[in-house]
């Protein structure tokens, strides 16, 4: 897996305001020596994406959701886990790099995206290892499974997703996801690139 230092849950001033590259090109072990040597480091990201061997992260803020998630999908639930100031981070790993999106509960965090890692403190509240096993692997079927349990839009979910909000007309705007697709990347790539992948994504 590939880290960065942050600073809260930005990405911390010795690395830079630019940090795009980090998802293609892996940090030097010479950079990784001068950005945690720091002793006011105290917390980190970890990469999600093809970066970081398909990495992909269920960041689940309720607690309801998580255990919905734990019952319905208990292989994928037997996978490191961390628990984070409001919930927990659900670590598993796919065959090809899976793509950032928002679900009622929380949020896959995948390309281009991170998380904060076990170990890190921020504001005095500690990320914590929950279950201590090995990055689960989904096969193509679990994770199709999953996919299409998060991102059914015509129905509310097993996992709570929010319905479709519809404009005027009556067509279907997803308004949560297009505003979760700048938030997802914002952090990484800065807000006028969000932006503007955020704007390509709507039209």
């Amino acid at each position: 897996m590939v880290v960065m230092p942050t600073e809260g849950k930005r990405p911390h001033p010795k690395v830079g305001r630019k940090t795009q590259h980090f998802w293609t090109t892996s940090p030097t072990r010479d950079q990784l020596d001068n950005w945690f040597i720091d002793s006011s480091v105290t917390s980190y990201a970890i990469l999600c994406g093809a970066i970081s061997g398909n990495l992909f992260v269920l960041d689940f803020d309720d607690k309801k959701a998580y255990r919905k998630f734990k019952k319905q999908f208990k292989s994928l639930a037997q996978t490191l886990t961390s628990r984070t100031r409001r919930g927990y981070h659900v670590y598993l790993r796919a065959k090809e790099s899976v793509r950032a999106q928002k679900f009622c509960g929380g949020d896959l965090q995948g390309e281009g995206t991170y998380v904060i890692g076990a170990g890190s403190e921020i504001n005095s509240r500690a990320y914590t290892i929950q279950v201590e096993l090995p990055i689960y692997e989904v096969s193509d079927e679990e994770l199709h499974a999953l996919l299409d349990t998060i991102t059914d839009k015509t129905t509310k979910s097993p996992m709570g997703l929010a319905s479709p909000i519809s404009n005027k007309q009556g067509k279907t705007t997803y308004i949560e996801e297009l505003v979760s697709a700048y938030q997802n990347q914002a952090p990484s790539q800065g807000r006028n690139k969000a932006l503007y992948r955020a704007s390509h994504y709507a039209r």
